[in-house]
């Protein structure tokens, strides 16, 4: 005996009804036959047509998986023998045929909302510039940044709302650190009343081994993002994201920032044992900042550009005149 599949009983129940009511009136007893592929064939016969829509509350399936009560004649005729004893368990579940309608009410109302919801990880390097454009290095500049250390790290919760075809708009907020490590090891840097020094440290007997300044924000982002995705649905592109878009994506907006904490740390290495300098303060440091976003995705994989259009330290005192930038991936 083959199993008939799930779709097949529903075709069968349906048809039960729809002959049930063919079939009325005609004999004393009615015979409706199902016959399906591969030369399958379900017989029901009632005595009364009026009794052969109650066939229409047992589960098919069911009664065809349980074999333990089957009657073999000798024709080879399999016949399965419902009784009292069995009826109730043959029911249908209509518990669970509630659930998955509600179910799948519930994923075509999913799909259907204008805002999703992300929760993105940006990881990157941070730099600066002078305000003619050059690196600091280029002039050799005691607070010259090394590169690969200076890391950028940033945790956002972020919406994408649908405004017209391919646009949409990613807006949100989260908390974001610069980390700017100098290329000179023997830097130290502190505040005096006019405004920031950068020093060496002369010390001969010790051993430097960085020195950096950090900077914690409080942000927010307003990006509008051009998302050319293919329209046959959301896909799953992410470890912990949805609905990120399965094509090529590209989105440019504003982002400003409240600076919640600033210190310096440097490290170094004397008598053999290592030693840890930790120094909190704004050392000038502008407490807001704004700047530009760029940003390039296709499928999983995003890249992104921040610029700080307004300067990294106060324009009031002796402070370095540059604008940080951080360029890396997103999560």
């Amino acid at each position: 005996m083959k199993k008939i599949p799930l779709l097949l009983t529903g075709i069968a129940v349906s048809v039960l009804f729809a002959c049930s009511t063919l079939y009325a009136g005609t004999s004393d007893s009615d015979t409706v036959i199902l016959k399906f592929r591969n030369n399958v064939s379900i017989v029901v016969i009632a005595d009364e047509s009026d009794d052969l829509g109650s066939v229409t509350v047992y589960d098919l399936n069911k009664i065809l998986e349980n074999l333990n009560g089957k009657i073999e004649t000798e024709s080879g005729t399999v016949i399965l023998v419902v009784d009292d004893e069995f009826s109730d368990y043959y029911l249908k579940d209509i518990r669970e045929e509630i659930y998955e309608k509600k179910k799948e009410r519930t994923s075509e109302f999913h799909y259907a909302k204008r805002t999703k919801t992300f929760w993105n990880i940006d990881l990157g390097m941070n730099n600066y510039l002078e305000e003619d454009g050059s690196f600091p290095d280029e002039q050799n500049a005691p607070y010259t940044v090394r590169p690969w250390g200076s890391w950028y790290i940033g945790f956002f919760t972020i919406f994408k709302t649908k405004v017209a075809g391919p646009l949409f708009l990613e807006w949100g907020g989260g908390i974001d650190w610069y980390t700017f490590k100098y290329e000179n090891t023997r830097i130290r840097m502190s505040k005096n009343d006019t405004g920031v020094d950068f020093t060496e440290d002369p010390r001969p007997d010790i051993s430097p081994v960085k020195s950096k300044l950090s900077v914690a924000y409080l942000d927010a982002r307003f990006i509008p993002v051009l998302d050319f995705s293919k329209k046959r649905g959301w896909l799953r592109d992410r470890l912990w994201n949805e609905d990120i878009g399965s094509g090529f994506r590209i989105g440019f907006g504003p982002y400003v920032g409240y600076r919640i904490d600033s210190w310096s740390k440097y490290t170094f290495r004397e008598n053999n044992k290592k030693e840890k300098r930790h120094d909190k303060s704004n050392y000038y440091l502008n407490n807001f900042r704004y700047g530009a976003r760029l940003q390039v995705g296709f499928k999983g994989v995003d890249l992104f550009v921040n610029y700080d259009l307004n300067k990294l330290y106060s324009d009031s005192k002796d402070t370095p005149g540059v604008n940080a930038f951080t360029f890396g991936f997103t999560l």
